[in-house]
């Protein structure tokens, strides 16, 4: 299941990275002065890819709560996991994701292509079509206000599934929070939320 969440993760990151986002009509002026961009100019490249606007040591860290049904009890579990990037070079990015679920860990590197976000897709997942809803809302994570866009997205066939989640060009690897649902015999409902980062 984790990998499926994380598959239509990066998918929907592939999509939103390759599409403009949508015009905020309230209060602009206040937007512009109010975001927080390097005066290097180095994040606007974050389009492009969750990671290639930022350099080594850059890390954010989520914590996900699952809750779904086990045996007809209901069960919550939760976990933290931490993405840092351990190196780059001028085609990819190693960022390890270091995962900590009732009190036991692991660490797994994953090499990231840099040439674009498409390569972020896992195993078959593709990126989805237009997604249902979008906009913009600004989303408040340890006292720092990031200006996110978020995608909704639904899939109706088979099992019912609906995503929703936000991204900050500010956040290493964009994901600042996101919540799914996944329907059929044993509904799944995970909400994952950004706890604490850094962008050097």
């Amino acid at each position: 299941m984790k990998h499926v969440l994380y598959g239509c993760l990066f998918a929907l990151l592939c999509a939103a990275c390759s599409t403009p986002p949508p015009a905020k009509t309230e209060n602009p002026p206040t937007r512009t002065e109010t975001k927080a961009e390097p005066s290097s100019g180095t994040r606007t490249t974050a389009g492009l890819h969750p990671w290639a606007a930022f350099n080594v040591g850059s890390y954010a860290k989520t914590k996900t709560v699952v809750n779904t049904t086990e045996g007809g009890k209901p069960t919550v579990l939760t976990s933290t996991i931490t993405y840092t990037m351990l190196e780059k070079t001028s085609d990819k990015a190693v960022v390890e994701m270091d995962t900590v679920t009732m009190g036991s860990q692991t660490k797994i590197k994953n090499e990231i292509p840099l040439s674009s976000a498409g390569n972020l897709a896992l195993g078959n997942m593709r990126a989805p079509a237009t997604p249902k809803q979008e906009g913009v809302e600004d989303v408040t994570v340890n006292g720092q206000v990031l200006p996110c866009r978020w995608m909704e997205i639904e899939n109706n066939e088979g099992n019912p599934f609906s995503m929703k989640v936000w991204i900050s060009q500010q956040v290493p690897g964009l994901i600042v929070k996101s919540h799914t649902k996944m329907g059929g015999s044993n509904p799944i409902e995970t909400t994952v939320e950004l706890v604490e980062f850094a962008a050097k």
